[in-house]
C-alpha cells in the first residue's frame, strides 16, 4: 500500500493528513508530490526507460518518477524511484530541481518536480524492474525531443522537456 503525505497549495505538509494511492479522497485544495528523475551523463545523454506494455502508456518511453511516500523529501522520492525502476544509485551525485508545477486531477491533486541528476553510468550495469521497465537506454536530447514528437514519449514530459535541455551540457 502506497501512502502518500499530504499538503497545502503552498507545500506545507497537513499534520496528520495522508492518503493511500488509488483512493482519490484528497480535498480540492490538498496536494501530494510527484517526482520525475532525469539522469544526464557527462556526454550530455539521457537515462529513458520504456514503460511495461502491460502498464497505462505501455511500451513509450519515459523518464523514472512516482509518487513521494510518506515521509520522503522530493529528492529521496526521486533517489528511490531510480533504484527501484533501474537499479541507479544517484545519492552521491550532483540533483537539482529544475522545473516544477501543479497539477489537478479530482480528488487527487498534486505538484511535480523534476529533478536532473549529473552523473556517469553504465546502462549495461543497469536492471529494469520487472512489471514497471521494459527495458533502459541512454538517449540524446534531440533523441528524446523528437520522441515526444512523435508520441513515443509520455506526454506529460513535453510540459518540461526545454527545461531539461537548458540545464544539460549538450
Amino acid at each position: 500500500m502506497e501512502v502518500w503525505d499530504i499538503y497545502d497549495i503552498n507545500r506545507n505538509k497537513i499534520a496528520g493528513r495522508t492518503s493511500v494511492r488509488g483512493s482519490e479522497d484528497m480535498a480540492d485544495d490538498e496536494f501530494h508530490i510527484v517526482v520525475f528523475a532525469v539522469v544526464c551523463d557527462s556526454d550530455g545523454n539521457l537515462l529513458c526507460s520504456m514503460r511495461d506494455r502491460n502498464k497505462m502508456f505501455g511500451g513509450t518511453w519515459e523518464f523514472c518518477g512516482g509518487s513521494a511516500l510518506s515521509g520522503e523529501s522530493s529528492r529521496q522520492a526521486a533517489q528511490r524511484e531510480l533504484l527501484e525502476e533501474t537499479g541507479l544509485d544517484v545519492t552521491g551525485c550532483e540533483g537539482r530541481i529544475v522545473a516544477t508545477n501543479t497539477k489537478y486531477h479530482k480528488g487527487s491533486n498534486w505538484f511535480y518536480d523534476v529533478w536532473l541528476f549529473e552523473c556517469d553510468f553504465d546502462v549495461e550495469k543497469l536492471s529494469p524492474q520487472v512489471g514497471e521497465v521494459e527495458r533502459i537506454e541512454k538517449h540524446s536530447f534531440d533523441e528524446v525531443k523528437k520522441f515526444i514528437e512523435e508520441e513515443n514519449f509520455t506526454s506529460i514530459s513535453k510540459e518540461f522537456i526545454d527545461k531539461i535541455g537548458e540545464n544539460i551540457k549538450k
